[in-house]
């Protein structure tokens, strides 16, 4: 890690608020303002606990753009096709405890077919 993405890191620790967070995909989150829309993602060298799925694989249901200050993001758009004896299940999340949201199965399977992918750096 160079010296300059450190400085970042130092700067960050002295502006989010609230506790880091970690989340349930396995990443850090640090809130950047106090409505929580603007945030910090670190996914560490080392991987860090997350909540088990099939897949990684996941959809939001707001809209959001990402800014990428160190490292890559990228970004694959599926589509879902629902079949009784599909590769993936489909689940839904419970933010009935916003610190701790869960992964709820909703009883449909699918497959998937990729229909765009973009790659994002600094």
């Amino acid at each position: 890690m160079d010296s300059e993405f450190r400085k970042l890191i130092q700067d960050i620790r002295q502006i989010h608020y609230g506790e880091p967070m970690l989340h349930q995909n396995g990443f850090i989150q640090l809130n950047l303002n106090q409505e929580g829309t603007l945030r910090l993602h670190v996914w560490p060298d080392e991987p860090l606990p997350k909540q088990y799925s099939d897949t990684l694989i996941h959809d939001h249901i707001w809209d959001m753009e990402s800014n990428i200050i160190y490292g890559r993001l990228e970004n694959i758009v599926y589509d879902f096709i629902p079949a009784p004896d599909g590769k993936y299940a489909l689940y839904q999340e419970d933010a009935a405890d916003k610190k701790h949201p869960t992964l709820i199965f909703t009883g449909t399977r699918g497959n998937i077919t990729e229909i765009a992918r973009s790659d994002h750096t600094p």
